[in-house]
């Protein structure tokens, strides 16, 4: 009888230290070897052991620390079931045909990698974070330093981006740069393209003129990757003559304001239209004082805002309809020492000789007349005087009344080398005295 008692005490404390009859004990950092995303590694496991495979909750850590696993296990197999991974896993990962070994930190279900999680390349190169599905990227996530090709205008670009995407593809915002950095993109991307709005730089970029097509630097602002916004442009015209745009653009062409400088110093600036200058009056006249074919001035601020408002009055019909804006006390002295000042009111020149008058063709204005004027009593007083239309009846040596906007104080060389002081005057009306 004390033999049976003895054998069942033996029997209880075995129980007690193996956690039971049915083969399930504690480990603590026990070495031995499981299957984790299809690898099978050697580490130190702590947890439940049941007939000496890793069951239930558990942590399994590599050799060197660098990686750990924390969930559950398969109760068949030594295998990780459902859990997180964190310090950096090696896996490789492929992307748009690219294959890059590195480590991921992150979900793993199934003993694969799905849910949430990150990888990083070697060498601080391609990174992605987001959601997994059976070890791929799937789902939305953020991609760093990509290796990435598009097709831009007929030409296969590659390059990197980094950005937000959706199952491996870009889409949402992001950038792609080429290693040179002759070709960047910053904005919207949708299936794997530029799409919506961005900002683009582009050493080669295509502008489809009327006349032609034009490659040369842009940068600006896009919409699915064609000029729109405001934007710069480097280019050379029909003529072999360079030039820069800067200003708004539509529909990949020069739209709206802007302005346009030639190597040659000659300036558009004001309205265009499809890759064309089409000025308005101020911009014509603006035009004109800053290229120096005639004589050179700046606007006054009180003349360039009475030309952008009173338009109608370039020319006029008569006298009648300009006394509105005359100011009567005005005279040529006190204008030219103080221009800056004046502008805002019309100005009235009677007895002024023709000293010179042509027409010229300048922008959309097929006649524009070109006069200069000076006082009959003293022949101090000049006056450079631009008329939007022909003016057919006036000749040189003619005596004339003119009535308009002082634009600004100038100067111009005589025939014999002598340069003069003369006033730059926008005509609104012209009669023969």
């Amino acid at each position: 009888m004390r033999k049976v008692n003895v054998l069942v005490c033996i029997t209880l404390i075995a129980c007690l230290l193996f956690s039971g009859c049915s083969g399930e004990i504690s480990a603590n950092k026990k070495r031995l070897s499981i299957r984790l995303l299809d690898e099978t590694v050697s580490g130190a496991y702590t947890g439940l052991l049941k007939n000496g495979i890793p069951s239930g909750e558990g942590a399994f850590a590599s050799p060197d620390q660098s990686w750990t696993y924390t969930g559950t296990f398969s109760e068949n197999a030594a295998e990780a079931k459902d859990g997180e991974l964190t310090g950096g896993f090696p896996i490789s990962v492929t992307v748009d045909g690219v294959t890059y070994p590195g480590t991921y930190s992150g979900a793993v279900q199934g003993n694969q990698i799905t849910g949430a999680g990150k990888f990083s390349a070697a060498e601080d190169a391609f990174a992605y974070e987001g959601e997994w599905l059976a070890g791929k990227p799937s789902g939305a996530g953020r991609a760093t330093k990509l290796n990435y090709e598009i097709l831009f205008q007929e030409r296969e670009i590659t390059g990197f981006y980094s950005g937000e995407m959706i199952d491996a593809v870009p889409n949402g915002n992001g950038t792609f740069s080429t290693e040179d950095g002759d070709f960047q993109y910053k904005g919207e991307w949708k299936d794997g393209d530029i799409s919506g709005q961005g900002h683009l730089i582009d050493q080669s970029y295509v502008v489809h003129f009327s006349s032609g097509d034009r490659t040369g630097p842009f940068e600006g602002m896009v919409q699915n990757g064609v000029a729109e916004g405001s934007g710069t442009f480097t280019g050379v015209n029909s003529n072999g003559v360079g030039y820069t745009y800067e200003g708004e653009w539509s529909n990949g062409l020069f739209n709206g304001m802007g302005y346009c400088l030639f190597e040659n110093n000659y300036l558009e600036d004001g309205h265009f239209t499809d890759g064309e200058y089409t000025p308005d009056l101020y911009d014509t006249v603006k035009s004109i004082g800053t290229v120096g074919n005639f004589i050179r001035y700046e606007l006054t601020a009180p003349a360039a805002a009475f030309i952008q408002k009173h338009p109608e009055v370039f020319p006029a019909d008569g006298v009648e309809s300009l006394q509105t804006y005359l100011d009567a006390n005005a005279d040529y002295q006190t204008v030219m020492e103080s221009p800056e000042s004046h502008g805002g009111r019309m100005m009235r020149f009677e007895n002024m000789e023709v000293l010179q008058i042509w027409d010229e063709s300048v922008f959309q204005h097929e006649h524009f007349t070109v006069a200069l004027l000076a006082d009959r009593d003293s022949y101090s007083s000049f006056v450079f005087a631009f008329y939007p239309e022909a003016l057919p009846d006036v000749q040189a040596k003619d005596t004339v009344t003119v009535y308009g906007i002082p634009m600004n104080a100038s100067s111009y060389r005589t025939t014999e080398g002598e340069t003069n002081r003369c006033l730059a005057f926008l005509t609104a009306y012209a009669e023969k005295s």
